[in-house]
C-alpha cells in the first residue's frame, strides 16, 4: 500500500495558501487601515465619533484569526480519511495524534520530505547583576523520548534530528526563583523559572511565543553517576570509578588545593610522568539509569597547570555497539589544554538499544609530560529538557545563584519551510526535511 502524496499535499497545500494569505490582512492590512482612519479624525479633534472604531478593528482582526483556524481544521479531515490515509498508515482511529507519528514514520521509509527550515540559537547573555556565575547550555538536538514543546508528542523517529519547532522569533529568560541563601536549597541545586515570549491563540496574527516552560533545577551534582564532582576518595581512587589505566596515587590523586578546585573541596588530578600512555577512570552506569532515544548533556570542566606536554583530555561514552561521534565526546587535543578552569559540554541522544556495559570514561592520553598536570571537576552527565523546541541544562558555576539571576537567549525560525511551518502552528509536530533544496514535496503546492 502507498500514500499519495502528491494528492494530499495538493489537496491541503491550497488550504495552507489561503491559512497563509490572511496573514498580512490581520497583521499589516487592517492596522494601516485603522491609522489612516484615526489619524484624520484625531487631526480634527473629533475622536469622540470613531469611539468605537478600535474595538471594531480588533473584532476584524478576531474574524480572521478564526478563518485561518478554520481552514487550517481541514487537515484534520485530510489525515484521518479512511482511504487515503488510515488504512494506508494502518491507524485504526479517526486520531490525528495518532497519525502524525506514523505519518512520519511512512515518510521516512517513502523518502519523502519538505522544504526545511532553520531554527537559531542565540548566545546566553548573564545578567550583570548575577551573583552566581555558572551558565544554561541549550541544543536543538531532539530526542526520541520527550515532547519538544509543551502539549506536544514525544515521536520516536525525532532522534538525533534538528528541531524545526521554534516559534519564529522570540527571547527565552532563565530566571532564579529560589537559591540556598533565601530558601534553604543546596549550592548548586537552585530552582528556575523558564520563559519564552507570550503564548497566544493557534493562527493568531500577534508575535508567536512558547509562553511558560518547564521549571529547571541548576545541575550541581547528578543522578545518572556516583560522585561526578569528585568529592569521595577512597585509596586514591575516586569512589564510584574504577582505575582503566595508570596507578593510583601515582598518576590519579585527589587535588585539594583551591586553585585547583573549581567547586567543592576537591578534584581529578591526572599527574603524567612521561611514561605512562594513558591515564583514566570509568565508571560503568547502572541499567535503567540513563533511558535509550533520550537527550543528556555531559559538561564537565578542566584546568592543566600547562597548555603544552598534558597529553589529550577525552570524555565520552563507551559501550558495545556504540562509537562516539565527533559531537558525542569532550576531546582537547594535545597542546591545547586550558590553564584556567574551562566549561566543556557534549550532548547525546543515546542509542535505540542501550549496551549492557554502557560506561562513562575519562582519560588523559598521548603520554602525559611530568611537567604539567591535568584537573578535572563538576563532570555532570544530567537529562536536558525541552521547552519551545528547544533542550536545556543550567549549570552551577563556583559562585552560587542569587534569587532574580537571570540569563536571556534569543531562538529565531527562518520559516523557510512552508509545509513545514504549518504543521508546526497548526500540530505542534514537524514531518522529515530537506534543506539541500531537494525536498519531494514542494512548497509550491502551497503558494
Amino acid at each position: 500500500m502507498a500514500i499519495d502524496y502528491t494528492d494530499l499535499f495538493t489537496r491541503g497545500g491550497k488550504l495552507v495558501k489561503y491559512v497563509n494569505s490572511r496573514l498580512p490582512v490581520a497583521a499589516t492590512s487592517l492596522p494601516a487601515e485603522l491609522t489612516a482612519i484615526a489619524n484624520l479624525f484625531e487631526a480634527a479633534d473629533l475622536t469622540e465619533q470613531i469611539t468605537r472604531l478600535y474595538d471594531d478593528y480588533a473584532g476584524f482582526q478576531s474574524n480572521i484569526t478564526r478563518e485561518r483556524q478554520t481552514l487550517a481544521g481541514y487537515w484534520d479531515a485530510i489525515l484521518t480519511d479512511r482511504d487515503t490515509v488510515l488504512t494506508e498508515l494502518r491507524v485504526p482511529d479517526a486520531d490525528v495524534n495518532s497519525v502524525l507519528p506514523e505519518l512520519f514514520r511512512r515518510m521516512v521509509a517513502d523518502s519523502q520530505t519538505v522544504d526545511q527550515s532553520t531554527v537559531t540559537i542565540g548566545s546566553v547573555t548573564a545578567d550583570a547583576e548575577n551573583e552566581g556565575n555558572g551558565t544554561v547550555l541549550l541544543t536543538k538536538l531532539l530526542d526520541g523520548y520527550n515532547p519538544p514543546i509543551q502539549g506536544g508528542l514525544p515521536t520516536l523517529q525525532y532522534a538525533g534530528l534538528n528541531s524545526e519547532l521554534a516559534v519564529p522569533s522570540e527571547t527565552m529568560t532563565f530566571t532564579c526563583t529560589a537559591d540556598s541563601a533565601r530558601d534553604g536549597l543546596p549550592e548548586g541545586s537552585e530552582r528556575f523559572s523558564w520563559s519564552g515570549g507570550i503564548a497566544g491563540q493557534k493562527f493568531d496574527f500577534e508575535a508567536e511565543g512558547s509562553g511558560d516552560g518547564p521549571g529547571l533545577t541548576a545541575a550541581g551534582d547528578s543522578q545518572l553517576i556516583n560522585n561526578g564532582n569528585f568529592e569521595q576518595w577512597s585509596s586514591n581512587t575516586p569512589s564510584g570509578w574504577t582505575v582503566a589505566a595508570g596507578t593510583a596515587g601515582t598518576h590519579i590523586k585527589q587535588m585539594t588545593t583551591a586553585a585547583n578546585v573549581y567547586r567543592g573541596d576537591s578534584s581529578l588530578w591526572f599527574d603524567g610522568d612521561g611514561t605512562q600512555a594513558t591515564i583514566q577512570i570509568n565508571q560503568s552506569v547502572s541499567s535503567g539509569r540513563m533511558q535509550s532515544r533520550r537527550l543528556y548533556c555531559v559538561s564537565v570542566r578542566v584546568k592543566a597547570s600547562a597548555a603544552s606536554g598534558t597529553g589529550a583530555f577525552l570524555c565520552q561514552f563507551t559501550g558495545t555497539g556504540y562509537t562516539a561521534s565527533s559531537t558525542e565526546k569532550i576531546a582537547i587535543t594535545a597542546g591545547s589544554m586550558p590553564t584556567a578552569w574551562t566549561l566543556y559540554n557534549f550532548w547525546i541522544v543515546t542509542p535505540a538499544v542501550m549496551p549492557d556495559d554502557w560506561t562513562l570514561t575519562v582519560a588523559n592520553t598521548g603520554t602525559p609530560g611530568a611537567s604539567s598536570n591535568v584537573y578535572v571537576d563538576c563532570l555532570i552527565p544530567t537529562e536536558g529538557t525541552y521547552h519551545g523546541g528547544i533542550a536545556a541544562v543550567l549549570l552551577p558555576g563556583a559562585a552560587p545563584y542569587a534569587a532574580g539571576d537571570r540569563f536571556t537567549v534569543a531562538i529565531s525560525n527562518d520559516q523557510a519551510g512552508t509545509f513545514q511551518d504549518f504543521f508546526r502552528q497548526c500540530y505542534g509536530v514537524q514531518l522529515p526535511s530537506n534543506g539541500a533544496g531537494a525536498e519531494t514535496i514542494s512548497d509550491s503546492l502551497a503558494t
